[in-house]
């Protein structure tokens, strides 16, 4: 048997479609026979985690092997391990089974077993033979309670044969079984310590220790559990401490720790202390920096005693020298004493700095010193009284020379004086007031004013000598005439500039019309609070009999009595008083009250005088019939009654006079009647809450109690809720004239769920070629499903569910109040079934010239493909024709879409080139005008290019349309090759520069297949640059084109006309891609777009396009936002369309100058600009990972990205493994699962749960990160 590897590649990208099995248990325990053909090596259900070498596993139908290359021979090592969820994470391994494979290589597998602290439990080899097909299998006795084994293999390296690459062997199987139970011994602990006690005496400890651990007193004979990392609460003494027994372990061998007694500290000596020296009393000395946990005494005196210290210092001591110590306090001795010593009073103190005299106000006494102290004192000088001073400045002084010194203080005498003058006042000038108004007098005319003045003005006539102070905001009492006004002189300022202000002379007043809609408005009972309503307050009035008028207020006029009274306008300036307006306040008129209603009489208990009347209220009086007195009523009945017939009625009240009276009879006592027990009662049961049940046809007249129970509970009109199960007693509560009812009983049942039926009229629709998108009808929002076999149940939001794939899913309505889950209801999504499309037709081939590969065929759509008749390779028709073509039969069809299968095959032929004859003298009249100039073929890469041959760019006409060619020939391509060998570069360009005045529409490059082969013998990658774009094969994509069949070459298509670009432009802008990505905003498109085509694909390809032609933000931040938001639109032949976000590519200034992304296939690439906008608010908690999925913010992703060394060696092309994944080109960084996460779908603005779950341990590649996608 024999496997080709290049058949085999396993994408290790784990984006996998299959719908998640579960999750399982914690106690699981796998199968005892572990196959490991298939997909076991990724299945995360099987119980075990295997961790990969260098070289990756791969896996089929056999097992897993090694999926190496020529020339790899070990040993290679990789390791199986019980995994998390494997109940105790040991197990007994009994067998393994290798499968080899021909031609063989002798060899050798080795198997070594683990425990869980790593140590090796046993080593077994399995050794294998050159002589065909065979399998091996070695069973164990001695691999028990191991954690993993390693499988290390050592073989003959794989060989090629016909072309293909052969592995060796691959392993087959292994079984296992439950750990062997054992009981072995665990060593003493070590490394424990024990720490004293402190004066406490029962706080002592031993650390390090771990809750494996049990320990006792030496002597006891009770072992106690330890805790993590320190036992605590102990005593001195000596201690056993050992590890405790556990399953498969007896108790460890004990050590002794010993706890030491307590013993108290010392102190250090106090630091800090200072000794102030007395004043002249010679006994107010005092030493600084103390605390409350000190003491001290005099060193001189013999019998001193330690005195306590009661704050920051100590006061009230001689000169001489102290000793002062911390007091002993719980666990310190006294601690050592430190001298200081009180100097007597002797010093010098120097003269005051720092001070200034600041001059007085025209008050001539408010001068003042500045920057003084408290310590100082100070003088007029040649004055003999020192006057102390209170703070930092000096105030209340008179222009003069001052002096200033230290006052004495304890150990200094009186500093030497500092003479300070403080200078006489000079006043400032003020500005001239503003803002005053002059106001013409009345016919009076002396009583006009000038109004916005203030207090601190004063004004005179003009031409007067004498200035009058203004008392407030106006000047009153003033005849028409010329004012002057200004600012009075005041402490520190001079009077302002005066102003001029015109009083005018006075102008006969206006008169004013009555007013009108007043009405007058009746008093109450009280007389005197009737109204006029409808006045203003520039109205006043008077009773009309009256001649003293009074102002009106705004709106009504109250405290009124009825009569006639006269209202009019009130004089104003300018105005005299207006017409008179009559207006009648009539008299009060009380009115009449009905007779109470709804009084009842009740009759008193035995005792004759409790009876009582009900349904009265306060405004009410009563009195027995045929009595004169009545009584006024306080609440809503009457009580202390005895049997009779009362009246009452409503007492008189303001504007009312007493109602007719009620006549009610108190009836005369008799003895209690008796209740029947209430009927129609009934028990609801509780629901699954266990609380809520009830009883239902109560009335507020009853009273409840559970059965039993001996108090009872006033009942609720209608229904009792909040019920447990049980039985009840009800009865009618004692009232007026009756007794407490007689029981009824009333059983409330315990809950019993219902069941519901399974779900019916679903139906399960097929996915499109998209493979997730498909649904079941007839839901509601009651149901829940899952995909049958796994555990996860997940809500249904509405009448369908969509996203699925195909499979079986179970649906059943969810538990609901008093309802159990619903039986379930099977339904099939079905695969999806592509349909047929019908062969091309209207297709037409046209013969190359005479370069022999411009041949044709038209007719086409970017929906179809097509292929040389009898190739395998199909390539991808980029436009409306298919260039470039050498004679020969084609086959063209439509490629698979979604929904569509590809259509069967049409062939066309592109005839041959027939030269023209001799006779015909014309030249054709399709033939191409041609020219010939020189490009450049270069080696390295970037600016550092180094031209090292020239290449022909010969341009032809054809249709119109500039078509420039070139052709990489076998000698050229040696040349180059050769230089780039000599100066250790990598990489060939070709480099094809365009005519400024005369661009080129096509840019065709051809690379015939001997300069193909010696670029990838060489391992050198390749560079086609033009003006508009650079497509870069790296060596490993060259090296894959080694198959190709056909000489390769490539189509650079600018697309520059303005109603190209718009048709193109708009089409991009209607895709549900671009739209979907705008989220509202807007996505601008860019440049120029480009077709590029060529004949391969799925190798990797770095494609840089040039932004010379976009306008880039000078300013810096702007420039950064802009060029974040530029990415490459693709609209691939297949009808496929991506968005790459790119790298920005700089020149050695640091100016951008391309943007790059990585493709497989090739297609129409557009530079768009996408709105930097901040994440949609309702993506809240979730991230996207593209594809229109979601998952929630959680810890259970780990984002890593690749080191310099393994994006270099990914760059020159090798193949580079990170983790489970190949690192490829443009590769931002992988996100690892590590919990398995619930995918959703954003639809209608709301998350909706899938069935795709990411599982623990899956890598995805990143290409580009922004903060609302984690993967794009």
């Amino acid at each position: 048997m024999k496997r080709i590897l290049c058949s085999i590649l396993v994408l290790v990208i784990f984006a996998s479609i299959l719908p998640s099995k579960g999750t399982v248990r914690a106690d699981f325990f796998p199968n005892t026979t572990q196959d490991l053909s298939g997909n076991w090596l990724w299945n995360e259900t099987n119980g075990f985690t295997v961790i990969e070498p260098t070289i990756p596993l791969g896996s089929d139908w056999t097992g897993i092997y090694l999926d190496a290359t020529e020339g790899e021979t070990g040993p290679e090592s990789f390791k199986i391990i019980a995994a998390e969820n494997f109940v105790g994470g040991i197990f007994d391994l009994k067998s393994l089974t290798v499968e080899t494979f021909y031609p063989e290589v002798a060899g050798t597998i080795t198997i070594k077993g683990y425990t869980k602290d790593n140590v090796k439990v046993a080593e077994h080899v399995i050794t294998t033979r050159n002589d065909g097909n065979q399998t091996y299998s070695q069973t164990f006795n001695d691999m028990s309670n191991i954690n993993y084994f390693e499988i290390i293999i050592q073989a003959g390296p794989p060989v090629v044969i016909d072309g293909n690459m052969v592995v060796n062997f691959s392993i087959k199987e292994f079984t296992i079984a439950p750990p062997t139970p054992v009981t072995l011994e665990q060593p003493a602990p070590n490394g424990l310590l024990g720490v004293a006690p402190t004066w406490l005496e029962n706080d002592g400890r031993i650390t390090d220790t771990t809750s494996d651990m049990e320990y006792r007193a030496v002597g006891t004979t009770t072992w106690m559990a330890a805790t993590q990392t320190e036992i605590t609460g102990l005593s001195a003494g000596t201690y056993e401490v050992r590890y405790a027994a556990k399953p498969g372990y007896n108790p460890g061998t004990t050590v002794e720790v010993t706890i030491a007694p307590y013993v108290p500290q010392d102190q250090a000596a106090p630091v800090g202390l200072a000794g102030v020296a007395p004043k002249f009393s010679w006994n107010d000395g005092k030493i600084t920096g103390t605390t409350t946990d000190m003491e001290y005494r005099d060193k001189g005196s013999l019998n001193s005693s330690w005195l306590p210290v009661t704050g920051t210092e100590i006061t009230g001591l001689y000169a001489g020298t102290y000793e002062v110590r911390y007091a002993a306090k719980p666990g310190y001795n006294p601690g050592t004493p430190a001298e200081v010593i009180i100097p007597p009073y002797v010093q010098e103190q120097a003269a005051p700095t720092g001070l200034f005299g600041v001059a007085p106000t025209v008050l001539s006494n408010d001068g003042k010193i500045t920057g003084s102290s408290s310590d100082m004192e100070f003088k007029v000088k040649g004055s003999p009284d020192w006057l102390s001073v209170t703070g930092t400045e000096i105030t209340g002084l008179s222009a003069g020379t001052y002096e200033v010194r230290y006052a004495a203080k304890p150990g200094f005498n009186a500093g030497v004086a500092t003479e300070v003058i403080v200078p006489p006042y000079t006043p400032l000038d003020q500005t001239a007031p503003i803002g005053l108004t002059g106001i013409a007098p009345t016919v009076t005319g002396n009583n006009g004013k000038i109004t916005g003045a203030s207090s601190d003005m004063e004004f005179k006539a003009k031409g007067s000598l004498t200035w009058i102070s203004v008392t407030g905001s106006e000047i009153p009492g003033l005849t028409a005439g010329t004012y002057e006004v200004r600012y009075a002189a005041k402490p520190g300022y001079n009077a302002s500039p005066l102003v001029e202000v015109e009083v005018s002379p006075y102008l006969p007043p206006l008169d004013q019309d009555a007013p009108v809609g007043l009405m007058g408005i009746a008093p109450s009972m009280i007389e005197n609070d009737g109204k006029i309503i409808g006045t203003t307050v520039s109205m006043e009035y008077k009773l009309k009999e009256n001649s003293e008028w009074v102002s009106a207020t705004e709106t009504e006029v109250v405290g009124l009595t009825a009569g006639i009274y006269e209202v009019r306008y009130a004089a104003k300036p300018g105005y005299n008083p207006g017409s008179i307006a009559e207006v009648v306040v009539p008299p009060y008129t009380p009115l009449n009250q009905q007779a109470p209603a709804g009084l009842a009489g009740v009759a008193p208990t035995v005792s004759g005088n409790n009876g009582k009347i009900t349904g009265s209220s306060p405004g009410m009086e009563y009195k027995v019939k045929g009595s004169l007195n009545w009584l006024p009523i306080t609440g809503s009945e009457i009580t202390g009654l005895s049997a009779a017939t009362y009246e009452v009625r409503y007492a008189a009240k303001p504007g009312y006079i007493a109602s007719p009276l009620v006549e009610v009879v108190v009836p005369p006592y008799l003895p209690p009647l008796d209740q029947a027990a209430p009927i129609e009662l009934a028990g609801v049961a509780t629901t699954f809450a266990g609380n809520d049940g009830k009883i239902i046809g109560t009335t507020s007249a009853m009273e409840y109690r559970e059965k039993g129970s001996a108090v009872w509970i006033p009942a609720t009109e209608t229904e009792i809720v909040a019920l447990s199960a049980g039985i009840y007693e009800v009865r009618y509560t004692a009232k007026l004239g009756y007794n407490a009812g007689a029981v009824a009983e009333v059983e409330v049942s315990a809950y019993i769920p219902m069941d519901q039926a399974a779900p019916t009229g679903l139906a399960g629709s097929a996915p499109t070629v998209s493979g997730n998108d498909g649904k079941i009808i007839g839901t509601t929002s009651a149901m829940e499903f899952r995909l049958k076999e796994t555990d996860v149940w997940v809500p249904v939001l509405g009448t369908e569910i969509d996203g699925l794939y195909a499979g079986i899913y179970e649906i059943r309505y969810a538990a609901k109040l008093g309802y159990n889950t619903g039986a379930v209801a099977e339904v099939e999504v079905p695969a999806y079934i592509p349909m047929d499309q019908a062969a091309p037709n209207g297709l037409r081939g046209a013969a190359p010239t005479a370069a022999g590969n411009n041949g044709k065929i038209t007719g086409t759509t970017i929906s179809m493909e097509y292929r040389l008749k009898s190739h395998s390779t199909w390539q991808p028709v980029l436009g409306t024709e298919i260039l470039g073509l050498s004679a020969g039969t084609y086959e063209v069809r439509y490629t698979a879409k979604p929904g569509y299968k590809e259509s069967p095959v049409a062939e066309v032929v592109v005839p041959r080139y027939v030269a023209p004859t001799p006779s015909n003298p014309d030249p054709e009249p399709s033939s191409p005008v041609r020219n010939i100039r020189e490009g450049d073929v270069g080696i390295g890469e970037g600016e550092t290019t180094g031209t090292v041959a020239k290449v022909e760019i010969e341009r032809t006409l054809d249709n119109n349309r500039k078509i420039d060619q070139v052709i990489l020939s076998d000698s050229i391509a040696q040349n180059a090759v050769s230089k780039a060998m000599d100066q250790g570069k990598d990489n060939v360009s070709i480099i094809i520069s365009d005519l400024p005045n005369d661009l080129a529409d096509e840019v065709s490059v051809k690379v015939p297949k001997q300069s193909l082969t010696q670029l990838s013998k060489s391992s050198l990658s390749l560079e086609l640059q033009t003006e508009d774009v650079s497509v870069q094969l790296p060596k490993g994509s060259v090296q894959g084109l080694n198959d190709l069949e056909n000489d390769l070459f490539f189509r650079v298509v600018p697309i520059r006309k303005d109603s190209e670009k718009q048709e193109i432009f708009e089409k991009t802008q209607n895709t549900k891609l671009i739209r979907d990505l705008a989220n509202n905003g807007k996505v601008e498109m860019l440049g120029k777009p480009m077709t590029i085509e060529t004949n391969y694909k799925n190798q990797n390809t770095l494609v840089t396009f040039s932004l010379k032609d976009i306008g880039i933000p000078a300013d810096t931040l702007k420039r950064d936002e802009f060029l974040k938001s530029l990415a490459v639109f693709i609209q691939h032949s297949d009808g496929e369309q991506a968005i790459q976000k790119g790298i920005i590519k700089y020149d050695s200034k640091g100016n951008p100058i391309g943007i790059q992304i990585q493709i497989s296939k090739f297609s129409t690439f557009t530079i768009i600009g996408l709105p930097n906008s901040q994440p949609k608010k309702e993506f809240g908690e979730f991230y996207g990972v593209g594809a229109g999925l979601y998952v929630r913010k959680t810890n259970t992703f780990k984002y890593e990205t690749p080191s310099k060394i393994k994006l270099e060696r990914v760059r020159k092309g090798e193949k580079v493994m990170w983790g489970k994944t190949q690192l490829k080109t443009s590769q931002l960084g992988k996100v690892t699962i590590t919990a398995n996460t619930v995918m959703y779908r954003l639809e209608g603005g709301k998350f909706i749960p899938q069935t795709r779950i990411l599982k623990k341990g899956e890598e995805y590649r990143v290409y580009s990160y922004s903060k609302r996608e984690l993967m794009e």
